[in-house]
């Protein structure tokens, strides 16, 4: 490889940190907790593109996956150099594993059943895109207290059956009134899109028995490249950022960047205020 291409990557890899570090950017913070509706859904994969889109677009981000104590961030492939229960000890970001993109990576996964990680050291500026599981109907308390919590759905009857009940938990938990829904499809037998008549007979369940309003937010139709994420041990945002997987993510960070921002202007209040999104309504938890 000639010095002429390192230059180039060079230049690439400081403009990047550039825009990251330049004023006014990376303004928005607050928790997003992804859960997948059934083990195989890709939730994960989901997690992942977002926490990559939200530093494209200038935040700090942190991925917190509580799938995992240690081991490596999937993709990525990158060893964790910390636990989420060590982070209030340390200084800035001493012992954090970042990516190439920026995405810093740490596991999160509770040491203890009930036990409740101290929050940190996160810095206000600071976006945190949990990657949770309801092991046993239980959210971790980082989860309970996270500003949005995005499910991620399969497009398949099986999958669309199993959200129901998963749903019906969560409402149990957490007294929801809306819940924001992404529809994955992992596999190329799912080219399709999700049937409007299967999400509608869900929406129309959710309201009937639960009072619940569903809101779809996005939709990931099957995307080749996604096979190429673990050999490139990057997500398809960075890897491929015009394939439809990361146009869609993109579009989904702004929107959740936009509502992040809300909220968080909303906590400064003075006044009690509701902690739902005000521009963005389908990421309301009250």
């Amino acid at each position: 490889m000639d010095a002429a291409h390192f230059s180039d990557r060079d230049q690439a890899a400081g403009l990047r940190q550039l825009m990251m570090n330049a004023p006014g950017r990376g303004s928005i913070s607050g928790t997003l907790a992804v859960l997948g509706a059934t083990p195989e859904c890709g939730a994960t994969t989901v997690a992942c593109n977002l926490a990559a889109a939200l530093v494209q677009q200038g935040n700090r981000v942190i991925y917190a996956d509580e799938k995992r104590t240690a081991g490596e961030a999937p993709i990525w492939q990158l060893p964790y150099a910390a636990h989420w229960s060590q982070l209030a000890g340390m200084k800035g970001e001493e012992g954090l594993r970042t990516t190439a993109s920026g995405v810093r990576l740490v596991a999160a996964r509770p040491l203890a059943q009930g036990a409740t990680p101290p929050p940190s050291q996160v810095a206000a500026h600071e976006i945190v895109v949990l990657d949770t599981c309801f092991d046993q109907k239980v959210l971790s308390d980082l989860a309970y207290n996270a500003d949005c919590l995005l499910m991620v759905v399969a497009p398949t009857a099986s999958g669309i059956k199993t959200a129901y009940a998963t749903i019906k938990a969560l409402h149990f938990l957490l007294g929801l009134q809306k819940l924001p829904v992404v529809v994955n499809a992992r596999h190329e037998s799912e080219k399709a899109a999700l049937d409007p008549r299967l999400f509608a007979n869900l929406e129309m369940v959710c309201h009937q028995y639960l009072g619940l309003s569903l809101q779809s937010i996005g939709n990931f139709p099957y995307d080749r490249h996604l096979s190429r994420q673990q050999a490139l041990r990057q997500t398809v945002t960075e890897a491929f950022p015009r394939c439809p997987t990361a146009t869609e993510t993109g579009r989904l960070a702004r929107e959740i960047g936009t509502g992040l921002r809300a909220a968080a202007s909303a906590r400064a209040r003075p006044e009690p205020a509701n902690p739902a999104f005000p521009s963005f309504a389908a990421l309301s938890k009250a």
